[in-house]
């Protein structure tokens, strides 16, 4: 018997929505609708506007999702992406932000505060992508390093930090609970 292409190998993709997202601006976290409405990163030169986001994904519920899809005790994950549905102002201005990965699990936000500091404090990080933000209404799709398929895998809840990459940057995404014809930050991940 030969095999032909349908033997190949399947990949299977699942889209797993953020446990939590929030913003943080100069007064600790957002507040009220801001809080679960929307997902900004803004720079410096927007002043009392600057502010990072922070995300979290439950790290049992990716990879349950990706073995319930797979049906392998071991999928190899090929592809992880962080995306983000564009949930544009007036005020939203093209620019770069930096994505930054935290292990780390604050039982609460309370204490954290604009501007973001990867090397101290209770998110510490360490920068894995910068990316580009240009204003399209659309959904943003950054595909993150596959260094975190071992975590994703072993379960492990995963933060990741958005800060700014530059001090005019106002990118703005939707939130946790966000506004109609917008969906939550999720990461979609691809595996064999």
């Amino acid at each position: 018997m030969v095999l032909g292409a349908s033997s190949a190998l399947r990949a299977d993709t699942v889209s797993v929505p953020a446990a939590s997202a929030i913003l943080i601006d100069s007064a600790g976290p957002a507040k009220g609708d801001k809080a679960v409405r929307y997902l900004n990163v803004e720079g410096k030169a927007t002043g009392k506007y600057a502010c990072f986001a922070v995300i979290r994904f439950d790290g049992s519920a990716l990879s349950a999702a990706i073995h319930k899809k797979n049906q392998k005790r071991s999928p190899n994950i090929t592809s992880i992406k962080l995306q983000l549905n564009q949930s544009n102002a007036g005020f939203t201005k093209d620019g770069v932000v930096a994505i930054y990965l935290s292990y780390a699990n604050p039982t609460a936000y309370g204490t954290l505060k604009y501007p973001y500091s990867p090397g101290a404090g209770p998110l510490k990080g360490k920068q894995i992508a910068t990316v580009k933000f240009t204003k399209t209404g659309k959904t943003d799709s950054y595909e993150l390093p596959k260094g975190l398929a071992e975590a994703i895998s072993k379960g492990k809840t995963i933060t990741l930090v958005l800060a700014e990459g530059n001090p005019t940057v106002a990118a703005t995404w939707a939130g946790q609970k966000p506004t109609a014809g917008h969906t939550p930050p999720a990461l979609v991940i691809v595996a064999s």
